[in-house]
């Protein structure tokens, strides 16, 4: 517990970035006073520190790329930081999943075009590619969590198979047009926040054991949230949900992906094969074959970039008794070979 009061005690204390921020929050207010402030800074400045400061310089905020997290050391797929107060707020969107949990006060959130301010305690997802922003202008404190997508499986993917709002949240966004953009809960859990506040301490030990820690810990995170709020009369809120039917056809392909066939999924609901291979296609936008070969590649980039299992024994892992075949579908796919994807994503 000790070391946890030392995370929130850091957490309370402002940082470089956030005396920066507070600073031009206060200085905008006049012409006068920003003038003052801009004088004192420069664009150099401003574009190391990878700061926003639209005055000084213009950063490319649209879309936030994964490789300004994950493709660092350690290789990690899980990040997990302290949004910065008094930070311009802007709409932006990333690659990745991000989720964010407001530790202590309150901050004003903007989705769909919807600003909501959320109260401490709120654990809000949001999916890839959604426009969103979040505003903090006192002693509040909110948590970022980022989840690399190409490596999300290997986090949750026994929790794909199970039917509840989380999984219907990842299996939508990876899998079909109908995405959950947002999914929000309340949480009342000492042990949950105490998970994040073990994220973090893990953050500041960041050795060669940091990215596997935080991977067991974000699934033990999400799963615990499921256990106590996936239900369906729980407190959550999301802006849509992935009908039963679709949830299930899903979750069945990606529980059964090493063998089945479009005729084994129909016959496993009682749908002809034509009706299956429609109702895949008005979910997904993909036929059944192409929904499969992406399950089993997706399958096949998390057991690269954590198993020492060689590229036969991978290729026969996900469903293909040809490895040929599989290097093939792979790099048309990911445009290079499975092999020359392993070595690019290997840990220095």
């Amino acid at each position: 517990m000790e070391n946890y009061d030392l995370i929130i005690n850091d957490l309370k204390k402002y940082n470089e970035e956030e005396l920066f921020y507070r600073d031009y929050y206060y200085a905008r207010r006049s012409p006068e006073t920003l003038a003052d402030f801009l004088s004192a800074h420069t664009a150099e400045e401003v574009k190391k520190r990878n700061l926003i400061c639209p005055e000084l310089f213009k950063n490319d905020t649209s879309i936030q790329k994964e490789s300004r997290f994950f493709q660092m050391e350690n290789n990690k797929n899980v990040w997990i930081e302290k949004h910065n107060r008094y930070s311009p707020v802007y709409m932006h969107a990333h690659e990745y999943f991000e989720a964010f949990y407001v530790f202590s006060g309150s901050c004003e959130h903007t989705i769909n075009g919807q600003s909501t301010v959320l109260s401490e305690g709120t654990l809000c997802l949001i999916a890839p590619y959604v426009e969103h922003s979040i505003g903090v202008f006192d002693d509040s404190i909110v948590l970022n969590i980022m989840m690399q997508r190409s490596t999300f499986d290997d986090i949750f993917f026994n929790e794909l198979r199970t039917h509840n709002i989380l999984s219907s949240f990842f299996l939508s966004n990876l899998y079909t047009n109908s995405k959950i953009s947002s999914l929000s809960f309340h949480l009342v859990d000492n042990d949950l926040v105490e998970l994040l506040l073990s994220m973090l301490l893990e953050e500041v030990v960041e050795d060669n054991y940091t990215f596997r820690i935080l991977s067991h810990l974000i699934s033990v995170f999400l799963t615990k949230v499921v256990r106590r709020y996936g239900k369906a009369d729980a407190d959550y809120t999301a802006d849509s949900v992935l009908n039963e039917t679709a949830l299930n056809i899903l979750s069945y392909i990606n529980d059964h992906y090493r063998n089945t066939s479009l005729k084994e999924t129909a016959s496993y609901f009682g749908y002809t094969e034509a009706h299956c291979s429609r109702l895949i296609k008005s979910v997904t936008g993909q036929n059944f074959t192409q929904l499969l070969r992406n399950v089993r590649m997706r399958r096949a980039e998390t057991l690269l970039l954590t198993t020492s299992n060689s590229i036969e024994e991978i290729s026969y892992m996900i469903g293909y008794e040809n490895s040929a075949t599989f290097i093939r579908l792979f790099k048309q796919r990911n445009h290079v070979t499975p092999g020359k994807f392993r070595q690019q994503s290997a840990l220095p």
